[in-house]
């Protein structure tokens, strides 16, 4: 297995607090916040949740489907939001929904949207992972990096990710990579790799 690189040398420390309606992580970095995450329970998102669903129901009219994931509500999957490995991740403008899907299909779908009173979660196709500094699409293809820094990091950035073994899918590279090392870009990469796998 690939041995990573070693973490550059700062004090961490992993804060935690439970509440009833809240529960708090924060990783600090030589006294410096690095990330924080918050959880409400009665008010968890599903937007990011990547599910194997099952096609109940495809509306041509609509140029859309409803997809069975295990919620109270079917998600709702529009025509644009698919995209085919045939078409090596492209979207596929044009198409009908009917000669993409078929009820009875199972499906790997992403929710985008969470589910809101009458409404199921709204979902996609194409599975993107976020991580700490880098975004990757699986099934996409192509580099890009955030317009925010700016453009000698910018740069930076870009000969960083055209240097890491990407054997497939699509990167993109988060305003948060800025400064960050090629080690840790990379370290990101391969965690994100193997969550998908």
């Amino acid at each position: 297995p690939q041995k990573r690189a070693p973490l550059p040398k700062a004090k961490r420390e992993l804060l935690i607090s439970i509440d009833v309606g809240e529960q708090r992580v924060a990783i600090l970095e030589d006294d410096r916040v690095a990330e924080v995450y918050l959880e409400r329970p009665e008010r968890r998102s599903i937007a990011g949740n990547i599910y194997l669903g099952t096609v109940d129901n495809v509306l041509p009219g609509m140029e859309a489907a409803f997809v069975e994931i295990g919620l109270e509500k079917n998600g709702f999957l529009y025509v644009d939001e698919i995209v085919v490995p045939e078409l090596e991740g492209k979207r596929h403008h044009g198409k009908k929904i009917t000669d993409l899907i078929a009820r009875g299909q199972q499906i790997m779908v992403q929710a985008v949207k969470d589910p809101m009173k009458t409404k199921g979660a709204r979902l996609t196709t194409e599975i993107s992972l976020p991580g700490r500094f880098l975004v990757f699409v699986p099934q996409g293809e192509g580099l890009g990096v955030s317009r925010r820094p700016d453009d000698a990091e910018r740069a930076r950035l870009k000969e960083v990710i055209k240097g890491l073994d990407a054997k497939e899918g699509g990167i993109i590279v988060r305003t948060a990579a800025e400064g960050a090392s090629a080690e840790d870009i990379e370290r990101d990469l391969v965690f994100l790799q193997r969550l998908w796998k």
